[in-house]
């Protein structure tokens, strides 16, 4: 009889961890930022997104080789950088130390831009890459999210120093989302 009671009770577990998972991969940001038509929904999303990255990306951002950030490599290596520095535990076995300094093999670079901006084809010289980071604190509050047909979402973010940034995100035909540039649309210079 108890035994028949652990089945029924782990069977309803399952079923309960199973529609729980479903709904937190939905709308994860962790692995990779994925679009929903529930705009409340989106503006959490994309507000976790945005703060879990712009510590990295506004310090970062250059705009040396084309009006769209992710034109600009120099933006994604240093960007890539950060991230690896920000997550040392997941890339600790990868990283090579030479006097008391540390790099990262290439691909590594690559596998973070690939991640956050879907980009891969571009050209890294050395094979190794050191680990300098570059970074500031920065606390947000999303104004506006506006859906441009089916390619894009630009959300104007603004910041404490009355700085305000359009992010602009592409999505692909999984829905995965992806940051494509960055403007800053207004700067407070009193």
């Amino acid at each position: 009889m108890k035994k028949r009671y652990y089945i029924i009770i782990g069977v309803i577990f399952c079923f309960i961890s199973l529609a729980s998972f479903k709904i937190s991969h939905a709308y994860s940001y962790k692995n990779n930022l994925i679009y929903v038509e529930d705009k409340e929904i989106m503006l959490k999303e994309l507000s976790n997104y945005i703060d879990s990255v712009d510590n990295i990306l506004i310090p970062t951002t250059s705009y040396t080789y084309s009006n769209i950030l992710t034109e600009n490599y120099d933006f994604l290596v240093r960007y890539a950088v950060n991230y690896i520095i920000d997550n040392k535990y997941i890339y600790k076995d990868n990283i090579i130390k030479k006097e008391d300094k540390e790099y990262i093999p290439k691909e590594y670079i690559y596998k973070v831009t690939n991640k956050y901006f879907n980009i891969t084809n571009f050209y890294i010289e050395e094979e190794n890459i050191l680990l300098e980071k570059v970074n500031k604190n920065f606390k947000l509050k999303i104004k506006n999210i506006e859906y441009v047909k089916d390619d894009y979402i630009k959300v104007n973010v603004l910041y404490e120093n009355d700085v305000e940034y359009l992010y602009v995100f592409t999505y692909n035909q999984d829905s995965y989302m992806y940051l494509y540039n960055v403007e800053v649309q207004y700067e407070n210079n009193n």
